[in-house]
Formats: structure tokens, C-alpha cells, sequence
């Protein structure tokens, strides 16, 4: 009975010591905690400079306002093939028509009439001109004349990338864009980026393609963002025989959660909403102690390309949810850390030191 008296003073006196080694290591973080930089900007206070651009998905984008093709579709273009057919009325039968192919030069050999110019032409205004020259020429007095568009001129576009279906294409060349040689590939995939290349070889009929030559040779590059063009003024968008469109993969947009989270690690950006700081902290499994509140994001300045730190509070962020300023959007790179403080390492501390002081006052512990 005595051992046992004893024995249990001894492991009293240990936890005591314990606990107060416990109370010094504490102690001691808060002297060096207060030596913690202080941010340089709060999220209620952010400057404009430093707000992450929006966040778009190119297949949210209204790509209809790029067509351009369409609005020549009614016209004759160079490689058409026309069924032209003129009768005097006079003809014992009807004459066929004749299969005639539109040239370079955007004219038709009409037989017996002569070349005739109908490139651009509405196809209304085609028998007109056709009847019109053979007069002219006094090669009939009253004809009639009859047009109908037999075969359309087609180039072969590829479409290679983010989109649904890559491939090569022919497509009509009077209305081939690059609306038109993304809607053939079956659209953009949920992965495309906003910025399409286009590859086209030089000298061809859109030598004046909207955009800057980037390769060499026989080939020129045009790249498109598809925000600054459905936002903005639409640039020539009309593609030639052999082009190829290009649609990269989306980069990867992540941002990074430490501190006081239960599964900090590097999280993807949604692409089609922008990600907010509570929605970091709840994808990283929420904080391991809840009166955590203070949180830092350490951010690039886009105008300096220096590092800055912003300051923002759970709890402000949590009181009005999207519409209060410290539930910061956050942006691609940024690292959200929920800072140990004073009162977060206490508890934490307190808590191994009393944990490891009952494990040790307890036999088989």
C-alpha cells in the first residue's frame, strides 16, 4: 500500500513537470510568432491591380458573333461549277445545260457567248449578266437563261486539339471561317483553351487574316482569343485551302491550401467559375481547429512580379459569403495559407502537453 501511494506521487510530480515544460514551449512560440511579417494588403482593401483577371470557358463562349461566312454564301466564288442553260425558244427540244466551272479570274466560258464575269455575283443576277454579254455580242437577240449552282467550290481545313472530333474537313470555301471549321470537328472540348492558333499557308486569300506571322517559310500563324473577339471587334476569321486550327489544352490553373487544414495540397481552379477562398479552405478539408480564423494569400503581383501578402478573416468572409471582400477570388498560383496564431498554437500545444501528460500518468500508456 505504501509502494503504491508513492508511486502514484512520483507520477503526479512528472506530470506536473511535463505540463510545465509544456507551458515554457509555448511560451517560447509566442516570442517567436511575434516576429511574423505582416501582410501588405487586406482582401477588404485589394486594389485593382491586384484582382485575378475572370475566369472563362471556352465553350461558354458565344462563338456565333465570329461567323463570317455566311454572309457570301449567296454569291459565286472562283471554283464553283454553274448549269447554265440558254434557249432562244425557238428549239425543237430542250437543250441541256452545260457544266461550267468558275476560274481564277472569277469568269465562265459561256459557249458561243465567251467569257463572262460572274465572281461575287448574287446568284440572282447571274442569268442577267449571262443574257445581258450574249446580247451585247449580238450572239442571241432575246434569250432565255437559266443558272443553278451544281457543285460549290470546297478547301480541306484540319482541325486538330481540343475539340470533339479532329480531323480533316472540306468545306465550302465561301463560307469557310473558323466558326465553321469548329462546328465541323463537332465543337470545342471542355478542356480547350481561349486562344486558337491558326495555321495557313502563306500567300493564299486570306494573306490579310487578323493577327501577327509567327512562322517561317511557307506558313504563317495567327493566334485568336476568342474572349477579345466575341468581346470586341471580330477579326477576319475566313481560312484558305490547307489551314490547319490548333486548339491547345486549357493550363492546368491550380492554387495551393497550408497551415491549419486538414489536407493541404495543391487544387485545381474550376473552369467555369471562378474559386473563392472559402471554397479553397472547404476543399482542403475545412480547418483542423475551428477558431482558426486569420488566413494569409501570398500573391504575384502581375504588375511588379513580386510576391505580396493579403490578409483575410474566416469569419468576415463567412458573413455575407460571395458579396463580402475578404471572400477574396483567388488566382492561379496563389498559395492560401491559415496561419497559426498565438491562440491556434496554444491549444495546439496545450493539447500534445496534456494528451502526453495523462498518456504518461496512466500505467500502460
Amino acid at each position: 500500500m505504501f509502494l503504491r501511494i508513492v508511486a502514484r506521487q512520483s507520477t503526479t510530480k512528472e506530470s506536473h513537470t511535463l505540463f510545465r515544460a509544456g507551458f515554457a514551449l509555448v511560451l517560447g512560440l509566442f516570442v517567436s510568432l511575434s516576429g511574423c511579417r505582416t501582410v501588405d494588403y487586406q482582401a477588404a482593401n485589394l486594389p485593382s491591380h491586384l484582382q485575378p483577371a475572370p475566369v472563362y470557358n471556352a465553350q461558354s463562349l458565344d462563338l456565333a458573333r465570329l461567323s463570317q461566312g455566311t454572309s457570301q454564301a449567296d454569291r459565286v466564288m472562283p471554283g464553283d461549277v454553274l448549269s447554265v442553260a440558254v434557249t432562244t425558244g425557238i428549239e425543237e427540244r430542250p437543250m441541256p445545260p452545260w457544266p461550267l466551272r468558275v476560274d481564277e479570274n472569277g469568269t465562265v466560258d459561256v459557249p458561243l457567248v465567251g467569257p463572262v464575269t460572274v465572281a461575287n455575283m448574287k446568284w440572282t443576277d447571274v442569268d442577267k449578266a449571262v443574257r445581258q454579254v450574249s446580247m451585247e455580242r449580238e450572239v442571241y437577240r432575246n434569250p432565255k437563261v437559266s443558272v443553278t449552282l451544281q457543285e460549290r467550290e470546297t478547301i480541306t481545313v484540319t482541325v486538330m486539339g481540343a475539340v470533339s472530333k479532329p480531323g480533316q474537313y472540306k468545306l465550302p470555301a465561301v463560307s469557310t471561317d473558323l466558326v465553321s471549321a469548329l462546328s465541323a470537328a463537332s465543337g470545342l472540348t471542355e478542356e480547350a483553351d481561349t486562344i486558337v492558333e491558326i495555321y495557313r499557308p502563306a500567300g493564299g486569300s486570306g494573306d490579310n487574316l487578323s493577327g501577327y506571322p509567327l512562322g517561317s517559310g511557307n506558313t504563317q500563324v495567327t493566334r485568336v482569343d476568342l474572349v477579345q473577339a466575341t468581346q470586341g471587334t471580330v477579326p477576319n476569321l475566313m481560312l484558305v485551302d490547307g489551314t490547319t486550327v490548333m486548339v491547345p489544352k486549357r493550363a492546368p490553373q491550380r492554387v495551393s491550401v497550408m497551415g491549419v487544414v486538414n489536407k493541404p495540397s495543391q487544387y485545381d481552379i474550376p473552369i467555369d467559375r471562378p474559386m473563392r477562398l472559402l471554397d479553397a479552405i472547404a476543399i482542403a478539408g475545412d480547418r483542423r481547429m475551428q477558431f482558426a480564423d486569420r488566413v494569409s494569400v501570398l500573391r504575384l503581383d502581375p504588375s511588379s512580379g513580386k510576391p505580396v501578402l493579403i490578409g483575410a478573416s474566416i469569419r468576415r468572409a463567412r458573413k455575407n459569403g460571395q458579396d463580402n471582400s475578404d471572400n477574396i477570388v483567388l488566382a492561379p498560383g496563389d498559395v492560401v495559407t491559415v496561419d497559426e496564431t498565438l491562440l491556434t498554437t496554444t491549444i495546439d500545444a496545450l493539447n500534445n502537453v496534456v494528451r502526453f501528460g495523462f498518456n504518461s500518468a496512466v500505467p500502460g500508456f
